[in-house]
C-alpha cells in the first residue's frame, strides 16, 4: 500500500511540475516579467524644448563635450549653454558626467551632447558599457512646465528598440514656476540616449 501511495505522490509532483505556468521550467517567461517591470510605455517621448526658429536672433551654444579619458584616472564631461530665441524663450542647460576611476580599462574618447530639441543627452561612443556606474547631474532652466503632472516625470534611457527604462538616481527636482527640471546622481552604466519623460 505504501508503494502505491508513494508512486501516486511522485507521479502527481512530476505532472504538476510540467505546466506552462511554472517559472522554473520556463525561464523566458521569468525574464520577460523582469523586463516588463523595468520598462515604460511612453507615448509623448522626451519633454520638448521651445521650437528654435531659423532667424538671426537664435541663441544656440555648442552643447557637446568630447574628451580622451583614461580609465585608471577617471574624468569628467560637461555641457553648458543656452538654447532658444533671444528675448523670448531661452532654456539654459547644464550637465556634468563624472567618470570614476576604474570605470573601464585603457583609454576612450567619450562624448556628451545635449539635444537642441528635447530634455535629453546622448553619450558616445554608443553601446559602451562600464565596470562602474558613471554619475550624471543634468539641469534645465526656462522650460514651460505648466500643465505637466510633475509626479510622473522620470529620468530614463531610450534603447535602440524604442523601449524607455527608468534610470536609478539620487533624485529629480521640478520647479514649475522657475521652469526648472533636474536630476542628480543618475547612474549611467552604458552609453545611449537619456532624458526626461512625463
Amino acid at each position: 500500500m505504501k508503494k502505491y501511495f508513494l508512486l501516486l505522490v511522485t507521479a502527481g509532483l512530476v505532472l504538476s511540475g510540467c505546466n506552462s505556468e511554472n517559472l522554473i521550467v520556463d525561464p523566458v517567461q521569468s525574464n520577460s516579467n523582469v523586463k516588463q517591470s523595468q520598462s515604460l510605455v511612453i507615448e509623448t517621448g522626451f519633454i520638448q524644448l521651445p521650437v528654435i526658429k531659423q532667424t538671426g536672433n537664435n541663441i544656440a551654444s555648442d552643447l557637446t563635450d568630447t574628451d580622451l579619458i583614461y580609465g585608471n584616472k577617471g574624468g569628467e564631461l560637461e555641457v553648458e549653454g543656452k538654447l532658444g530665441i533671444a528675448k523670448s524663450s531661452v532654456v539654459e542647460v547644464h550637465g556634468t558626467l563624472d567618470i570614476p576611476k576604474g570605470a573601464f580599462k585603457g583609454s576612450k574618447t567619450l562624448s556628451m551632447s545635449a539635444d537642441k530639441n528635447s530634455t535629453s543627452v546622448t553619450f558616445g561612443p554608443s553601446g559602451s558599457f562600464f565596470d562602474k556606474s558613471l554619475l550624471l547631474d543634468l539641469e534645465y532652466k526656462g522650460l514651460n512646465l505648466v500643465g505637466i503632472d510633475v509626479s510622473k516625470i522620470k529620468f530614463v534611457y531610450l534603447s535602440s528598440d524604442g523601449i524607455y527604462s527608468i534610470i536609478p538616481n539620487d533624485g529629480i527636482q521640478v520647479d514649475v514656476k522657475e521652469g526648472k527640471l533636474e536630476v542628480h546622481g543618475a547612474q549611467i552604466d552604458h552609453f545611449s540616449r537619456f532624458g526626461f519623460v512625463r
